[in-house]
């Protein structure tokens, strides 16, 4: 049924809330200073992510071209300039070494699969953190202050159990503290991670009567750091369970993915007295009140929400207007797959995808580098773990890459369904 007024609360899902607070969430794109959104969408047609992704990030392997851009983004001084070109020079040899980690691991068995692919992820990561910081974050200054992976691994007896949802959480990455403060690779890397915007199909009205359609950002971003990983840390499970490719795998498995699938678009009719209406269809979950939790909207916005139920899925409809402005409807991130579709996180997750693979890979990583009697007796046996941990590799080799092409190049690379 549609939501046509606050005062119609039997017209609303038990779950949406509404408050009197303004939140900072627009559907539009928005002028951001710094260099941590995303704003830019291209839809890709490739039968082969993984040849693509590093195609796209053999062009940040230019010193001169990558340097440029750091002076632009970062608007660096010119007395400094020798030194941006040095982060450009750590840049180019960050990818070199991930490329030779995954290629590697393309060429060997699962007995050493995941740490290779760990350490190729690690290289693409320190990448993203030379593009996104300033020089306080170069490799230079990383050894003397950060000169550790920022995550440490722990495990429980339950690693021997044949349940994946007991294996993978016998595995524990807690981040790495000194003194009280956190320190590491990860943790670098974690402070300028950002969501990603969400994009869809856009058709614009002209005044002049034509219009015009394409493929956009429709739910743009926050600049807002993700908040950090629980002092407890998190485990394999737990990292399983929030991969958005890994959701198919879980089906056969005692995990369950913790999203809603979804997709939306929007129609604006353009001119003096503009208005505009925006879709956001989340498919059917047993997720969905869980997801319905965290939204909150302004009051004198609701007017202009209308809600349809289908069993458990939504439909949504923000209707925009030259009069009142853009409706503020925050909504958790998500991770666009393709262009027909999006997978959201029902909380409020301390890592995006990217994260989530880098925490997973580590985990798998040193689990079989530390513990290989364990690991490959798992590989011989194809148990649970095993298995789960042959198809994180097989995710992770295309789309680590792919992410990082995301972020070094300031565009969300959709593949074209």
């Amino acid at each position: 049924m549609d939501i046509v007024s606050l005062h119609r609360p039997c017209g609303l899902p038990d779950n949406f809330h509404c408050d009197d607070a303004t939140l900072n969430f627009v559907f539009a794109r928005r002028h951001i200073s710094t260099p941590m959104i995303i704003r830019k969408v291209q839809k890709v047609k490739t039968a082969d992510m993984a040849t693509f992704a590093w195609a796209g990030l053999r062009r940040f392997q230019n010193v001169d071209l990558v340097a440029d851009r750091l002076i632009d983004i970062h608007l660096v001084p010119k007395k400094h300039h020798s030194d941006v070109r040095k982060q450009a020079q750590q840049i180019r040899y960050c990818l070199i070494q991930a490329r030779e980690y995954f290629s590697a691991a393309k060429v060997v068995t699962p007995a050493t699969k995941p740490n290779l692919l760990y350490y190729g992820t690690m290289s693409l990561a320190l990448a993203e953190i030379l593009f996104k910081q300033s020089g306080l974050s170069s490799l230079d200054k990383a050894r003397v202050e950060n000169k550790h992976h920022g995550l440490t691994m722990t495990t429980t007896s339950a690693l021997r159990n044949g349940s994946l949802k007991a294996a993978s959480g016998a595995l524990r990455a807690r981040p790495h503290e000194s003194f009280g403060t956190r320190k590491g690779t990860f943790e670098l890397w974690h402070r300028s991670s950002r969501e990603h915007p969400v994009s869809g199909i856009v058709k614009r009205h002209l005044e002049s009567g034509g219009s015009t359609k394409g493929y956009e950002i429709v739910l743009g971003a926050i600049d807002s750091p993700f908040p950090p990983l629980p002092t407890e840390g998190i485990t394999l499970a737990e990292c399983l369970e929030a991969l958005p490719l890994f959701a198919e795998h879980l089906g056969q498995t005692d995990l369950r993915p913790k999203f809603v699938r979804g997709s939306c678009e929007s129609e604006i009719w353009l001119g003096p007295m503009w208005h505009s209406n925006v879709d956001v269809t989340f498919h059917p979950s047993d997720w969905r009140d869980q997801l319905l939790d965290a939204v909150r909207v302004d009051p004198g916005s609701i007017d202009r929400i209308h809600v349809r139920e289908a069993g458990t899925g939504l439909a949504v409809r923000l209707m925009n207007d030259w009069i009142y402005g853009h409706i503020g409807f925050p909504l958790p991130p998500a991770s666009v797959l393709n262009t027909s579709e999006w997978r959201m996180w029902i909380n409020a997750p301390s890592l995006n995808e990217f994260g989530y693979l880098y925490v997973a890979l580590f985990l798998a990583g040193n689990y079989a580098r530390y513990f290989p009697d364990r690991w490959l007796l798992d590989v011989e046996t194809s148990t649970a773990l095993a298995l789960a941990i042959e198809e994180l590799c097989a995710i992770a080799e295309w789309r680590a890459p792919w992410l990082a092409m995301c972020e070094l190049g300031e565009t969300l690379y959709v593949v074209d369904a």
